[in-house]
């Protein structure tokens, strides 16, 4: 046994314990342009690319996002309607149990969404009605928050002091407007660490046993959770401490259990989805384009599982190999203990 400690919560890492359910694909990619790379040999199973659209000719499963960058692309009920006509008219595209994330960082003001909790609840409820009319057994997720307290983050949320807090106010709008608990499948959120290089392993750790401390006292225990982006772009880090990232974030992402805070349907596991940001370098322009200000403190090249030729990056192949790592022939399991978690409890 091993025990990695951080914060006020302890885990330790066994060897041994039960297969990932047959039905959940762990591991995936966020990718612009997942056409430009073979994808697959990243050993993800599953990519999106912040649109509604998969990319031609990727076998990966898609998961497709709606309803986001609201003061770019405004949420209406003629978009609605129009996005709801779209996905019937091409089903093909989108088969049964298709997982939708609605929104992208919600309420969060540089990824070009100022929408206050209760607007977001509002756009919620509507897309998600949408969705379903078409196919009731699509998956439906909240939009990410971000789960990085660094106060650069915390005060550009819109109507709320940071990612939780915008997900509480979010989650009482909804109670408050349609008297019933806001329903998804699954919670999102994007994980990175937005202090320092980026890399603090305690702290995403934290983060992530933050998001599901959140969602136990609440009630909300039996929802997956999704992190639709985790990586190391921010900042300039070392190559060698982004690789080490990697290694431990997808071996925690991937094992981290806890029968009090994670999944009960999941064996307890804390995350059950997640996708390391990115899958390959952009220009500048596009960068701007998805990030806005923050394209100038991003650097794709250094955090991409695949360079400019398509070729594996030592990432892209540390990425593979914790695949092959966690493979249900070759399971692991990791426990967070009850008694080592905070004393706010």
């Amino acid at each position: 046994m091993r025990c990695a400690c951080f914060g006020l919560a302890c885990l330790a890492l066994l060897v041994a314990g039960a297969a990932a359910p047959a039905d959940e694909v762990r591991f995936g990619v966020s990718a612009l342009h997942a056409e430009s790379v073979p994808l697959a040999e990243s050993g993800a199973g599953w990519y999106l690319n912040w649109t509604e659209r998969p990319a031609p000719g990727v076998a990966l499963e898609f998961v497709p996002m709606a309803c986001a960058h609201p003061d770019r692309e405004p949420v209406t009920a003629e978009a609605i309607a129009a996005l709801a006509r779209d996905v019937a008219a091409q089903r093909e595209r989108y088969p049964a149990g298709t997982l939708w994330v609605i929104g992208d960082e919600i309420g969060y003001r540089p990824q070009h969404d100022s929408r206050p909790p209760e607007r977001y609840a509002r756009d919620f409820r509507d897309c998600r009605a949408a969705l379903l009319a078409v196919d009731p057994s699509f998956r439906i997720a909240t939009g990410p928050i971000l789960l990085s307290p660094s106060p650069d983050v915390v005060s550009e949320y819109a109507g709320a002091r940071g990612g939780l807090a915008y997900l509480d106010a979010v989650l009482a709008a909804y109670r408050r407007l349609y008297g019933t608990e806001l329903p998804s499948d699954y919670v999102a959120a994007t994980a990175d660490v937005a202090s320092g290089d980026g890399t603090n392993l305690a702290a995403f750790r934290e983060q992530i046993v933050a998001l599901r401390r959140f969602l136990e006292e609440r009630g909300l225990q039996h929802r997956r959770v999704v992190i639709t982006e985790f990586g190391a772009a921010i900042g300039r880090p070392a190559p060698d401490d982004v690789l080490r990232f990697l290694v431990g974030a997808t071996d925690f992402l991937a094992t981290a259990r806890d029968d009090a805070l994670g999944c009960p349907e999941d064996e307890g596991r804390l995350v059950q989805r997640f996708a390391w940001f990115t899958a390959h370098p952009a220009g500048l322009l596009e960068t701007f384009h998805r990030l806005g200000l923050g394209a100038l403190t991003v650097h794709l090249a250094e955090t991409s599982l695949f360079d400019r030729e398509g070729a594996l990056t030592p990432l892209g192949r540390a990425y593979a190999a914790a695949v092959a790592k966690t493979a249900p022939s070759r399971p692991s399991q990791a426990d967070t203990s009850r008694a080592a978690r905070s004393p706010e409890r």
